[in-house]
């Protein structure tokens, strides 16, 4: 079971199907109980994973990161596949952060946003054409905005919204 700062997030039509996958650069801490549940879990057995998501702080603060390869890096990636041929494979990444004040000690922001683009070979299968079979991402990202407001020295407001998008072509 995924929680996100100890509220679930799976599908609950479907039990244990993870609906929700969350942007790396918007997490501050994870937690994986095993056993010892307590009521809030709602689990007889099994495992559960708490997400802590990253709250503003009184000083503003960011950070970028950018990934790429592509099929010239493909001897030391263990993930292109074997019958991809050159300029058939390339993975890319971009995530940005941003948080910080709207008023101070009293309420705060965090950004994040995500944006991934890549190929997945489809192992032993060929197109019409003979090339080799792959789903073809259509840019998947993800969006996270927080806002976090100190309503008393002991409680917190948070909201939270974070708009994914996860598609791909040939699928």
């Amino acid at each position: 079971v995924l929680r996100l700062d100890g509220v679930s997030a799976t599908n609950q039509w479907i039990q244990g199907l993870q609906a929700y996958t969350p942007a790396i650069e918007a997490i501050e801490t994870v937690n994986v109980v095993t056993n010892s549940f307590d009521a809030e879990q709602g689990l007889a057995g099994g495992s559960a994973i708490n997400v802590q998501i990253k709250s503003g702080t009184n000083q503003l603060r960011g950070s970028a990161v950018e990934y790429y390869t592509n099929e010239q890096m493909r001897e030391l990636n263990y993930f292109a596949p074997a019958n991809a041929t050159k300029g058939d494979w390339a993975y890319h990444q971009f995530g940005a952060t941003l948080g910080g004040p709207i008023m101070r000690n009293k309420l705060w922001f965090y950004f994040t946003y995500k944006y991934e683009d890549f190929k997945n070979y489809v192992a032993s299968s060929t197109f019409s054409d003979g090339s080799p079979a792959f789903r073809q991402s259509q840019g998947n990202y993800s969006a996270v905005t927080r806002l976090t407001y100190q309503a008393s020295s002991r409680d917190k407001i948070r909201f939270y919204l974070d708009r994914q998008f996860n598609g791909e072509d040939y699928n």
